[in-house]
C-alpha cells in the first residue's frame, strides 16, 4: 500500500497530541485495554517539544468506536505495520505501552524488525508480565457480566459511575480488549536489539515484579526495570515520574 491510501490508513490509527514536524523524534504510546488515544493527552504537558507525542487509536473506541475491536495479537500488528510503514516512520521513533499496550508495542516492534528492519530507538513497557510468562488464572474476558465487572473494580482504573451502569459498546470493547491480551500466545524469538525499559506499580494486583523482570530475554541491549509507588494505572497515579524515566530511557539511548 502506497501514496494517499496509506496516508489515511495511518490517520485512521493515530492521534497526534502532540504534533512537531520538526520533532527528533516521535513517541508512539499504545493504551491499555479499553482506551483510546486520549488516556496519554495528559501527557504532552509533560513532554519537551523535540518529542512528539502520536497515540495509538484502536477501532472500537471513541471515534472509531463502530469498528469492530480487534481479538488477535496478529491481526491488530499486521494491520498496524501496514498502516504506519513507511510514513510515520520516515523519523526516529519509540514505543510506549501499557498493559495490553505493551504487548501490542513488544509484538509490533517485532514485526517492524522482520518485515522491514525497522526498529524503535527504544520500547517502553508497564504493567504487563513479559511475554513468555504464563498466567495460571482464569481469562477474565468470558466472565459473565458481574464478575467482569468485579474484576474491573479490583484494577481501581475504571470510574465507579461506569461500572454501574456500564455501555455495552464499552464493555464489548474491553472484552475485546481483554481477550486480545489473555488469549495471546508467545512465540520464541530472538531478543530485540533494541534498549527496553519495564516499569511496574508496586501496588499492582495482578503484575508481579518478577514477571516484568522477564522483559530482559527480549533485548540484547540494555535493560531497565523500575517499580513505582503506585497500581496498575501507573500511567495516570504517577505520570510525572513516569514521563521522566521516559525522557531518561530516551536520553540514554542518544536521542
Amino acid at each position: 500500500m502506497s501514496g494517499p491510501a496509506a496516508e489515511a490508513g495511518a490517520r485512521a490509527w493515530i492521534r497526534l497530541l502532540k504534533p512537531n514536524p520538526h520533532a527528533t523524534i516521535r513517541l508512539f504510546a499504545f493504551p491499555h485495554a479499553g482506551a483510546g488515544a486520549l488516556a496519554y493527552r495528559p501527557w504532552r504537558d509533560l513532554l519537551p517539544p523535540e518529542i512528539e507525542l502520536c497515540a495509538i487509536q484502536m477501532p472500537g473506541r471513541d471515534d472509531r468506536f463502530r469498528e469492530t475491536p480487534f481479538t488477535d495479537v496478529d491481526a491488530l500488528v499486521s494491520v498496524l505495520a501496514r498502516a504506519l510503514y513507511p510514513y510515520e516512520l520516515s523519523r526516529p521513533f519509540a514505543f510506549y505501552g501499557h498493559s495490553m499496550g505493551a504487548l501490542v508495542a513488544f509484538e509490533l516492534a517485532r514485526a517492524l524488525i522482520d518485515r522491514y528492519s525497522l526498529a524503535p530507538r527504544h520500547l517502553f513497557v508497564s504493567a504487563r508480565n513479559a511475554p513468555q510468562v504464563q498466567d495460571s488464572r482464569p481469562p477474565l474476558y468470558n466472565l459473565q457480566e458481574p464478575a467482569f465487572i468485579d474484576q474491573l473494580r479490583t484494577l481501581n482504573g475504571t470510574p465507579e459511575e461506569l461500572l454501574r451502569e456500564p455501555d455495552p459498546m464499552w464493555l464489548r470493547t474491553l472484552r475485546a480488549d481483554f481477550e486480545l491480551n489473555e488469549a495471546y500466545t508467545y512465540r520464541a524469538g530472538p531478543p530485540l536489539d533494541v534498549p527496553l525499559s519495564a516499569f511496574a506499580g508496586r501496588g499492582d494486583p495482578r503484575v508481579r515484579a518478577a514477571d516484568m523482570d522477564g522483559w530482559r530475554e527480549h533485548t540484547s541491549s540494555a535493560f531497565t526495570f523500575r517499580q513505582f509507588d503506585a497500581g496498575h494505572f501507573l500511567i495516570h497515579d504517577v505520570r510525572a515520574e513516569v514521563v521522566q524515566a521516559v525522557l531518561v530511557g530516551l536520553t540514554r539511548s542518544g536521542v
